[in-house]
């Protein structure tokens, strides 16, 4: 039940990613063309990293589903790429809304009164950081939700459940408490 969900969950995280990735990657194009300061083309990279990290999130998709005999031997109950995947993401969207937050702010305040280029920097700007914002937290939920369904309703450790299917086995005779045994 909770790895199902963790799948569609990841699956519709990836989609979003990849779609938004495109979206950022088209909006920092056009930054990076109409806009001349030095955080132009962030947007652009940005959303090429995004593009990619959804890529990785669905192929963890269609990997859990080839490999669900192999989950008994794994170390760890939940998917470590996913997790470096969407901390990547959580830290790339951080890197972008400080970098076009700081873009937009230079370009609004060299002349003190906003011309008709700048209010298209601030449209889009605006458009740059709430799609940011959107995969931070969609980034953030996806690895939590990875990590806790993982550790909460995931197998035991390989070692404890080696040790509950071995009989134990002594090599000496095991000793009877002589007040409670009376042959």
């Amino acid at each position: 039940m909770a790895s199902m969900f963790r799948q569609k969950f990841l699956g519709f995280t990836g989609l979003v990613m990849i779609a938004y990735g495109i979206i950022l990657a088209i909006q920092g194009n056009g930054a990076a063309i109409r806009f001349g300061h030095a955080a132009a083309a962030v947007p652009l990279w940005c959303g090429l990293l995004f593009v990619l990290i959804g890529c990785a999130n669905l192929t963890q998709v269609f990997e859990k589903k080839r490999k669900q005999q192999r989950d008994r031997e794994d170390t760890l109950p939940f998917s470590f790429t996913v997790v470096f995947c969407n901390f990547t993401a959580v830290m790339v969207a951080c890197l972008c809304i400080g970098f076009v937050s700081w873009g937009a702010w230079a370009a609004i305040t060299t002349t003190g009164t906003l011309i008709i280029l700048q209010q298209d920097a601030v449209e889009t700007y605006t458009a740059i950081i709430l799609a940011n914002v959107f995969i931070l937290f969609l980034a953030l939920i996806a690895m939590f939700v990875d990590c806790c369904s993982g550790s909460l309703f995931g197998p035991s450790a390989p070692v404890e459940r080696q040790m509950m299917q071995q009989p134990m086995y002594y090599d000496y005779q095991p000793r009877m408490v002589p007040a409670l045994y009376k042959p």
